[in-house]
C-alpha cells in the first residue's frame, strides 16, 4: 500500500503558500483601490499609493519604493543608532505616507527622530522624498530633510 501522507502534506504546503505571503508583505487585495477612468476615459491613479491585486508587480514597487525612502531617510540622518522613521515606514504599503504623482513616480513625506524620541511617539525630523521608477536604476531625491518645525510641505501622514 502506497503512502500518500507525505505527497499530501507538501501539496498543502504549496496551497498556503500564496495566503502565507500575501498577509506577511501586507497585501491584503482586499483592502486595495483600483485606478478609476478619468473624465478623458484615460486611467487615473489614486492619490495615496496603493496596491493593485491584479498587479504583483506593483506592489513588489511599493514596497521597494517604501524600503528604499525608509533607507536614504536613514542615511541622510546619520543611520540607524541616530535616527528611526516613524512606524508607517516599516508596516504595510498601504500605511505609508506617500503620493503617486504619475504612473511610477512616487513623493514620500514621513517623520522620524532619534530612537528615544520615535518609541515615545514624538519626532523631530520630516524628509520629503521623491522616487522616479520610470527607469531602472530608479531615481530617489530627497527634497526636504531637516526639523519638523520648519517644514511647509505636504503632510502625508496622519497625526
Amino acid at each position: 500500500m502506497t503512502n500518500y501522507l507525505p505527497t499530501l502534506r507538501r501539496f498543502r504546503f504549496v496551497l498556503a503558500l500564496p495566503a502565507a505571503l500575501t498577509l506577511a508583505l501586507g497585501l491584503a487585495p482586499a483592502m486595495a483601490q483600483l485606478p478609476t477612468e478619468s473624465e478623458n476615459g484615460a486611467e487615473a491613479f489614486p492619490a495615496a499609493c496603493e496596491p493593485d491585486p491584479a498587479r504583483f508587480g506593483r506592489q513588489l514597487d511599493l514596497i521597494r519604493l517604501r524600503n528604499l525612502s525608509r533607507q536614504t531617510a536613514q542615511s541622510e540622518n546619520g543611520g540607524l543608532g541616530l535616527y528611526r522613521a516613524e512606524s508607517s515606514m516599516h508596516g504595510t504599503v498601504l500605511e505609508m505616507p506617500c503620493v503617486e504623482l504619475e504612473p511610477n513616480r512616487w513623493q514620500l513625506a514621513f517623520r522620524g527622530g532619534s530612537p528615544v524620541e520615535v518609541s515615545q511617539g514624538n519626532y523631530s525630523v520630516v524628509t520629503l522624498i521623491t522616487v522616479d521608477g520610470r527607469q531602472r536604476p530608479w531615481q530617489i531625491s530627497v527634497d526636504y530633510n531637516g526639523p519638523i518645525q520648519q517644514y511647509t510641505g505636504p503632510r502625508l501622514w496622519e497625526e
